[in-house]
């Protein structure tokens, strides 16, 4: 392993910026626009960003496009598959026709935002849209906007997903946030902010999880881009990853039925459902699909946080006007213990 060669690099002595560099051969495979990457001055990039006209778009592939708008995000979504090596994401990205993804961007504006939504209008009924992150409606919808156009009109979350929504093929809400409102809609945000679903009135491909397991991410979408059927639950979840609990699948099951239960967090081998594990609320594979490989919340000795669920993490009854039973009761405090 060569030792980093200045701050910001990997072993491999890569920086971000070199990163990016390198990805701009394989972001024209992915189709991710040119007027949103950096280009040295001279170039037809360059020229066509400084002309200020719109990017057309070009299908070059028959390959499904796929249009990820981040909301009101932490980028943990996005970051969870960039981080991915099960696949690695060099693998992964460039079998993706990826037109618009802002954490990838390094350079952002009105071309990337017309060449947003003109492909947008051009692939109708076409696309895949992906959001991540809950959706700011009401007072506080103006006060998030996701870019500008070539006519300086502002876009705000609730408009420009609902717009794109209304034209894609499929909706992907990726990550609890966009799936059922998570932390924003949480507390104060209640009402503020609101999930995909409630924002669009479309029943989105839900993939929850605080943030979601980078396998479950590719795994979804690329059975949508291969144009594969994806078993779902009632709420619009891949059945492959939440058709059970986190309880069920446990490891430390055997220490529950035998009432051996932790007294802290960081136990390494007792139950940890009285120190708040709330796994017997959630859904999800997480002790088998273990995080790169190696990890899970409760391998590493901390009581799962429901972090997949509809009551995460506050209490959430209904969600599409259905009751959603235990899930729905996956709040905080975390440390506070479920009954036995």
């Amino acid at each position: 392993m060569r030792r980093p060669d200045g701050p910001g690099r990997d072993s491999a002595g890569m920086g971000r910026r070199e990163f990016l560099r390198l990805s701009a051969c394989g972001l024209t495979v992915i189709g991710l626009p040119v007027g949103c990457l950096r280009e040295d001055e001279g170039t037809p990039a360059a020229d066509h960003l400084a002309s200020g006209r719109p990017v057309s778009p070009q299908f070059s592939d028959a390959r499904t496009p796929v249009l990820w708008v981040e909301a009101g995000t932490c980028t943990g979504c996005a970051c969870s598959l960039l981080g991915s090596r099960l696949p690695p994401v060099e693998v992964l990205l460039p079998d993706v026709r990826l037109e618009f993804q802002e954490t990838l961007m390094e350079r952002f504006g009105a071309p990337a935002v017309d060449h947003l939504l003109s492909l947008a209008g051009a692939a109708a009924g076409r696309f895949v849209l992906v959001v991540d992150g809950a959706i700011p409606v009401g007072a506080g919808a103006s006060l998030t906007t996701l870019g500008v156009d070539g006519r300086g009109r502002d876009y705000t979350a609730a408009e420009l997903v609902t717009q794109l929504a209304d034209r894609a093929a499929r909706v992907v809400a990726l990550g609890t946030c966009a799936a059922f409102g998570g932390i924003p809609s949480s507390g104060a945000g209640a009402g503020m902010y609101v999930s995909v679903a409630e924002a669009t009135g479309r029943m989105p491909l839900r993939v929850p999880g605080c943030p979601p397991n980078p396998q479950w991410i590719s795994a979804a979408l690329g059975a949508l881009l291969r144009g594969e059927a994806l078993e779902l639950d009632e709420l619009g979840r891949p059945m492959a990853f939440f058709s059970s609990t986190v309880h069920e699948l446990c490891p430390r099951l055997g220490s529950f039925r035998n009432r051996d239960f932790a007294t802290a967090p960081g136990d390494a081998v007792r139950c940890l459902r009285q120190v708040g594990c709330k796994g017997q609320l959630a859904r999800g594979d997480c002790p088998i699909r273990l995080w790169q490989g190696r990890s899970s919340c409760v391998k590493a000795g901390s009581p799962c946080v429901a972090c997949t669920a509809p009551g995460f993490p506050d209490a959430r009854p209904t969600v599409d006007g259905r009751a959603v039973g235990e899930e729905g009761k996956a709040a905080s405090p975390f440390l506070r213990p479920l009954p036995l």
